[in-house]
């Protein structure tokens, strides 16, 4: 069994995990000094909003106009006060939110008219979790969108947003390490093992205002066009895990939990400079490159939590 520090557990997340996998100078700033940028990703807001409001669609909220007023419109007011990477780019998102939900709304699939099931007495919607990773004393964490209960069993459903939905995305979910978390979480805490996963993608839109339109008219074209082309702007599909893909896994997972034990222990963190711009430009990258000085670390706060993305208002 890894040995960990005593009053210093590892949890992993898929994101914290990725972060550690892509760049471990990356994962020591956010998960170890618990760094965060001052500026808002506008598409992690988005995202999170929209998850917000295809969970509502899934639990008691049965209408569209109640799911926007009640859930899009207070999420996305409680943060337009913040600073964006491009506010500009922020209202048009924000504006096409509306556009997603309406369009998602009448083209459900598989998840047409249902609602997510019931364990006890809690409704499976947004379900947190934390398990054992098998030979450590390390958790893994995490949040499910839903789960609901089919003819032949339970089904974990999760929800993505994307800019791009080409073959390659498509192709690597059948091997999606966190399609594989879920899975794995729910078999530890569901009465039965789940059958799969539904997974829905939900493009976002390309598509941006003119500067004759305002954000009125944008939003009435935007509605019209994901309920034009719904085959464009949405897939869905269903993922199976076998006890193959499950023990992989978790292999995987004790072999990072040694690594983020060794970096702690060695006090080094190795800084993985090929990814620096790979995916747009590191959060980190002016810490790396120009140290911690003031007005660098003006840029970023320290926050409370060690792994954001799991509150009650955001999505793993």
């Amino acid at each position: 069994m890894v040995a960990l520090k005593v009053g210093k557990p590892v949890t992993i997340t898929h994101s914290s995990k990725a972060a550690f996998l892509d760049c471990p100078h990356k994962y020591y700033l956010s998960y170890e000094r618990l760094l965060s940028p001052v500026t808002l990703s506008t598409n992690l807001v988005i995202g999170d909003v929209v998850h917000r409001g295809l969970a509502a669609i899934l639990s008691d909220k049965t209408t569209i106009e109640t799911v926007i007023s009640d859930v899009i419109g207070p999420a996305l007011d409680a943060v337009r006060s913040a600073h964006f990477d491009d506010p500009e780019e922020f209202e048009a998102h924000a504006t096409a939110v509306d556009a997603m939900i309406v369009g998602w709304s009448e083209h459900r699939g598989f998840l047409k008219d249902l609602r997510a099931a019931r364990v006890g007495e809690r409704q499976m919607i947004e379900i947190p979790f934390d398990v054992s990773i098998p030979g450590t004393a390390a958790r893994l964490l995490g949040k499910m969108d839903a789960i609901v209960s089919l003819k032949d069993g339970y089904w974990i459903v999760e929800h993505k947003t994307a800019g791009q939905l080409g073959e390659g995305y498509i192709k690597r979910l059948a091997v999606d390490d966190q399609v594989t978390n879920y899975f794995y979480a729910a078999s530890q805490i569901l009465p039965s093992k789940p059958v799969g996963v539904i997974y829905n993608v939900l493009r976002k839109p390309s598509a941006r205002p003119t500067k004759k339109e305002t954000l009125s008219q944008y939003l009435n074209r935007m509605v019209e066009d994901y309920k034009a082309r719904p085959d464009f702007y949405y897939y869905q599909t269903k993922l199976y895990r076998d006890s193959d893909s499950v023990k992989r896994l978790c292999n995987s997972l004790k072999y990072v939990v040694e690594d983020i034990q060794r970096s702690r222990d060695r006090s080094f963190w190795v800084r993985n400079t090929s990814n620096c711009t790979r995916m747009g430009t590191c959060s980190f990258l002016p810490i790396c490159t120009g140290g911690e000085l003031p007005e660098v670390m003006a840029r970023y706060v320290v926050r409370e939590e060690r792994h954001p993305e799991l509150k009650s208002d955001s999505a793993d």
